[in-house]
């Protein structure tokens, strides 16, 4: 029968159908392909007794995210906090241009917003708009913007990634509404969030499927070429050709379209030094 891994602990793969969830190991020829399964995975099982079985077959994957792990994701919820620790846009960046790079649809949210009394965040949040994403500012405790968000995640396999202590525990929580995941603390010298998920897991609860993934603070972008970072940049890709040279990096060219829609106020300059330093380290 075929079903969804939503559990990976040790050696065990905890598999569900019909509502239903069934342990199960892999068969041994995963092991000598090296083949990694992954949370998300559908998979094809056989049952050795009723609540119990084997992994026979790993269907084909629609996308893979190499880290956190996790397969056929339709939309990545992007975390970050206003505050405590401060928003890290680089991250951002990476994380969007990692999903346009594999067809999956970005969501951008911003947490604590109560502790932001200067309402800055609606600055940063009109530049993600702008470009055509969809952006939340919530307050996990407050119970603001909590609806909403929860309206963009039903009927798709949603993820939820960004560093330790941006309160994505806290978020998975009020919108389940079920302490499910344990609440992390911040580390008042360093400022920095202390991991609290563990490992990789699917959560159901009616319409809503996510997937909460241990923090981190690095995405691997080992297959995105520096010529292919301009098109993960949607609101920079569309003047490309408006350059003198085809091979343009829209860096160190001066008759570039990229650059002239910068100065021209149609590009956020933020955004284009981001790209810059993406496209050094690729």
């Amino acid at each position: 029968m075929q079903g969804k891994i939503y559990k990976i602990l040790s050696n065990f793969y905890y598999v569900s159908i019909d509502n239903e969830i069934i342990e199960c190991k892999a068969k041994g020829k995963f092991k000598n392909t090296d083949t990694e399964l992954l949370v998300g995975d559908d998979v094809l099982i056989e049952f050795i007794d009723n609540n119990k079985g084997n992994i026979i077959e790993v269907l084909e994957r629609r996308n893979k995210l190499v880290r956190p792990s996790v397969a056929n994701v339709d939309k990545l919820i992007i975390v970050l906090s206003i505050k405590q620790p401060e928003p890290d846009y680089l991250l951002l960046d990476k994380q969007i241009a990692y999903c346009v790079k594999h067809n999956i649809i970005p969501v951008i949210c911003f947490t604590k917003i109560d502790k932001d009394t200067n309402e800055s965040y609606k600055q940063i949040q009109k530049v993600y708009k702008d470009i055509g994403y969809n952006v939340y500012c919530v307050s996990s405790k407050e119970n603001i913007g909590i609806d909403k968000l929860k309206k963009e995640l039903q009927g798709c396999v949603c993820a939820f990634t960004g560093n330790s202590g941006v309160g994505k525990s806290t978020l998975i929580n009020a919108l389940l509404k079920k302490e499910l995941m344990i609440e992390g603390n911040i580390s008042v010298k360093s400022q920095r969030g202390k991991h609290t998920t563990r490992h990789v897991e699917l959560i159901r609860e009616g319409e809503l499927c996510v997937v909460d993934t241990p923090g981190f603070s690095i995405l691997e972008m080992f297959d995105i070429r520096k010529d292919e970072l301009i098109d993960c940049f949607e609101e920079m890709k569309r003047f490309k050709y408006d350059c003198e040279f085809r091979d343009c990096t829209h860096i160190k060219e001066t008759k570039c379209g990229v650059k002239k829609a910068i100065e021209e106020g149609i590009i956020d300059k933020g955004r284009y030094d981001r790209y810059i330093k993406i496209y050094n380290s690729i």
